[in-house]
């Protein structure tokens, strides 16, 4: 079975000015309308990106209102399955059993997969919105999504942008350090390869050491301060922690919070990232997620954020 992971991002629409639109009555339609309309038109076939070398169709979506106890709207919630995958590269499938090739793809062939996202809206005026996307592996959507949706969107103004970004406030990171549990430190150092196809093969950067402290029992008690430092620019990540003989450039904590692991990477604060894998928090329908269990993940997460940003109560 595959790790089913996640990846949370703001997003936000500007036009020409740089200013950020009311998501619920931009175009004097709204994000619930272009995402209805996206998804419509991307349902009867693949669409061939070839600049991208992908593929994408949209498969299934639903859009909620969510109400408060006293039946007000709370926020808008919409998800969505599409598929998609890249062409471009032959490859030979084996299999793994006996070692033979069952299948040799073509360079024209692509290998698609199925994948959620989500984007949840505060009601009444929200210029910031959540949105979630879902990764099986090392496969991801983000690319592909963002250049489809801002193409739709582009469709009611030519002069709207989609404006994606990591999302990890200072308050939700340390909501974590109070109420979850460490599990484990990842300290990552990178050398530069020297080798030319090397560096070709690993994106300049080729991943020389890591080294994961496991059950850190006491490091978010005694390192609170110096965390919250960092995240406010006072503090470095080696006052976080250091370790003798060896220098790294990245640090990764992994916290559990009732079935769901979440991987906050302090590495860079103008990227600070969160993915979790919420593979023990869904069902599976054969090899994937079930549209049930998916929706109800996503419409978790995506509410936490909310209320950690304070854009819900």
């Amino acid at each position: 079975m595959k790790r089913v992971s996640i990846a949370v991002y703001g997003f936000n629409i500007q036009n020409d000015q740089n200013q950020m639109l009311d998501l619920n009555s931009f175009e004097e339609v709204g994000l619930s309308e272009v995402f209805e309309s996206f998804m419509k038109d991307n349902a009867n076939k693949y669409e061939n990106i070839s600049r991208k070398e992908k593929v994408f169709k949209a498969e299934d979506w639903n859009i909620f209102n969510v109400l408060d106890e006293n039946k007000r709207q709370r926020y808008l919630f919409m998800i969505g399955k599409i598929k998609t995958g890249g062409y471009g590269m032959s490859s030979e499938i084996i299999n793994p059993e006996t070692s033979e090739t069952n299948y040799e793809k073509g360079v024209g062939e692509a290998e698609v997969l199925p994948f959620y996202f989500c984007l949840a809206i505060p009601a009444d005026h929200a210029t910031r919105g959540i949105l979630i996307l879902q990764t099986i592996g090392v496969y991801s959507m983000k690319s592909v999504f963002e250049h489809m949706f801002e193409k739709k969107l582009k469709l009611y103004n030519s002069n709207h942008q989609f404006i994606t970004g990591n999302l990890a406030p200072r308050q939700y990171i340390e909501n974590y350090m109070q109420n979850g549990i460490l599990q484990r430190i990842h300290l990552v150092q990178y050398e530069r390869p020297v080798n030319r196809d090397e560096r070709l093969e690993v994106d300049f950067h080729c991943k020389a050491k890591e080294l994961v402290i496991h059950k850190p029992v006491g490091f978010i008690t005694q390192k609170r301060e110096i965390i919250s430092g960092y995240l406010t620019g006072r503090r470095t990540l080696t006052d976080i922690i250091m370790i003798n003989d060896f220098e790294f450039q990245e640090l990764k904590m992994d916290f559990t919070k009732g079935k769901r692991t979440k991987t906050i990477n302090l590495s860079n604060l103008s990227k600070l990232a969160i993915t979790e894998d919420i593979t023990g928090a869904i069902s599976f329908e054969g090899e994937f997620p079930s549209k049930e269990s998916m929706m109800e993940a996503l419409k978790s997460v995506a509410e936490d954020y909310m209320i950690s940003m304070g854009t819900i109560a």
